[in-house]
């Protein structure tokens, strides 16, 4: 019986964006292409912690829906590719959504916008009105 998989590449950015695509063809054969229901091309981003002495990596995340068995098979392939620093699989339940990265940065912008930043006539009138206050006490 197949069930729903969630698997997250992290790709060394020392690549070009061909050999990018390149890597990814070869994770999509291992994976079976006929498996892959959804992919979220991420692309680059910051890393929380300096992975393999860099800031950034590719990220590409897959939704899977295949048999349990194949899993350890996928990741044991995946963990000899030289070019994939880390790939992290999730079992999903049947009630869990897969959602793109750009779809989770949009839910958490409308919960925490961006602040605006300051012009410079406004952070010299804030200092003012500081000093106002200040001066009053």
């Amino acid at each position: 019986m197949n069930k729903n998989y969630e698997l997250n590449l992290v790709i060394d950015t020392n690549l070009s964006s061909v050999q990018i695509a390149e890597v990814k063809a070869k994770c999509e054969k291992i994976i079976w292409k006929e498996s892959i229901v959804k992919i979220d091309d991420i692309w680059l981003l910051n890393v929380a912690y300096p992975i393999r002495w860099q800031n950034q990596a590719y990220y590409v995340s897959y939704y899977l829906k295949l048999s349990p068995t194949l899993i350890p098979g996928i990741e044991s392939e995946l963990r000899i590719n030289k070019w994939i620093v880390k790939f992290f699989t999730y079992s999903m339940s049947d009630s869990d959504v897969f959602e793109t990265f750009s779809n989770v940065q949009k839910k958490v912008l409308e919960v925490f916008p961006l602040q605006e930043e300051v012009t410079e006539e406004e952070e010299i009138e804030d200092k003012e009105i500081a000093l106002d206050a200040s001066s009053k006490e």
